[in-house]
């Protein structure tokens, strides 16, 4: 089991699209970033902290998402930790990350995480609202086996459990730093990308974003509201693939405290009203 001290945040995604291209364009337009081809099919965009990836694929999967810790010597930890407790790394797979020791893991569903340093993170000044890249989610068929993969072999955090009465794990939100979830886990009936989030920072930054997509006549599919676990205000919206993004203002600060446990309802979702149950 890793027991080293989580300090790594995300960095950038790499998502699978039947239209990579379009869809690229699509989130240069809603999340104010620049849009450019690469080698190989792929698009980037890119804003002030944000950065995400395209390449062809079906459609609801993540080619990768890549983290990153401070130094060289936080990586060398957080890789030693993950080989001593099981787990097999390889070279990294993001064109993005040039450090030499950067790294990957597969986990049991088959999604690649990579890790790099700080320094590999993207250093340009952009112009656009805040709303840096926070965290990912997946949906699994089975959710202790991922949930424990990127708690015991990665050192994932868990800060949050979500259980039926009957004590059925349903969701779980899991830390890199003090960031209440950089991670989160929902059971479903298939392995897929749940959504991704951008975190605004203060709740009037949501009325500037919910006014910048209205500009673009894209559409909010869920919320204003407040989510239970990790406390957040936060609304949704699609991409032309169904594809869930969320911004999000004011997550939880963990310093220090025990796992907390909500029930399987909709108030762990949504505090204000209607919540998405996946299960």
């Amino acid at each position: 089991m890793n027991t080293g001290k989580p300090d790594f945040r995300l960095d950038h995604l790499n998502i699978s699209s039947e239209n990579p291209e379009a869809t690229a364009k699509f989130y240069g337009r809603a999340l104010q970033m620049e849009v450019s081809p690469r080698d190989g099919g792929e698009w980037l965009c890119c804003g002030p902290q944000r950065r995400v990836m395209f390449s062809a694929g079906p459609r609801n999967q993540l080619h990768y998402a890549s983290f990153v810790v401070a130094d060289e010597a936080a990586l060398t930890r957080l890789r030693e930790g993950i080989q001593a407790a099981g787990g097999r790394c390889a070279p990294s797979v993001s064109a993005l990350f040039r450090h030499p020791g950067a790294f990957s893991v597969n986990d049991p569903d088959g999604n690649v995480v990579n890790f790099s340093v700080a320094a590999d993170a993207d250093q340009t000044a952009r112009e656009g609202l805040s709303g840096r890249l926070q965290h990912v989610v997946f949906k699994t068929r089975d959710i202790h086996r991922l949930m424990n993969h990127y708690a015991q072999i990665i050192g994932f955090v868990v800060s949050d459990r979500v259980e039926t009465e009957e004590g059925e794990l349903k969701a779980c939100f899991l830390r890199g730093d003090n960031e209440h979830h950089s991670m989160a886990i929902f059971a479903g009936s298939s392995d897929c990308l749940d959504h991704h989030s951008y975190e605004a920072g203060e709740w009037a930054l949501l009325r500037d974003w919910g006014d910048h997509l209205s500009s673009e006549y894209i559409t909010i599919s869920w919320g204003p509201g407040r989510h239970g676990a990790g406390n957040n205000l936060f609304f949704m919206f699609d991409d032309p693939e169904k594809n869930w993004l969320e911004i999000s203002a004011e997550l939880e600060i963990i310093d220090d405290r025990p796992l907390k446990v909500w029930e399987h309802s909709e108030r762990s979702l949504n505090l204000w009203g209607k919540g998405h149950i996946r299960t």
